[in-house]
C-alpha cells in the first residue's frame, strides 16, 4: 500500500470519527459530564482525553497538597485541599471540554462539507 493510499485512509478514519463525534448531543454530554466526568467522556467515546483530565487532576491534587501544606503546616487541611482539587476538577472541567469537543467536531465537518 502506498503513502498516498494510506494518508487518504487516515485522513477518511478521522473524518468518521468527526462525524460520529458532531452528531452527539452538547446537552446529553453536559448532563453525564455534570452528573460524572467520566460518563461524559464515555458518551463522547474520548477516552485518551479522559485519561489525560485524571492524570492532570491528579497531578494538580499533588500540587495544591504540597502548596496548602507549606502555607498552612496543616497536613488534614492539606488533604482536604487536595482531595477537593483531584475531585473537583474534573466536575468543572469534563463538562465544558466535552462541549467544546463536541462544538469543534461539527465546526470541523462544516469546513469540509462546505470546501466540498
Amino acid at each position: 500500500m502506498n503513502i498516498q493510499k494510506l494518508e487518504e485512509k487516515l485522513r477518511e478514519q478521522e473524518t468518521i470519527e468527526l462525524m460520529k463525534l458532531s452528531k452527539k448531543n452538547m446537552w446529553l454530554s453536559t448532563f453525564w459530564s455534570i452528573l460524572t466526568p467520566w460518563l461524559g467522556y464515555a458518551y463522547t467515546r474520548r477516552w485518551f482525553p479522559l485519561m489525560r483530565l485524571f492524570v492532570i487532576s491528579w497531578v494538580a491534587s499533588g500540587a495544591a497538597f504540597f502548596i496548602t501544606l507549606q502555607d498552612t503546616y496543616d497536613e488534614e487541611e492539606a488533604a482536604r485541599v487536595a482531595i477537593l482539587t483531584a475531585f473537583g476538577l474534573p466536575w468543572i472541567v469534563s463538562p465544558i471540554e466535552n462541549g467544546i469537543a463536541i462544538s469543534e467536531a461539527r465546526y470541523q465537518i462544516h469546513k469540509i462539507t462546505e470546501n466540498g
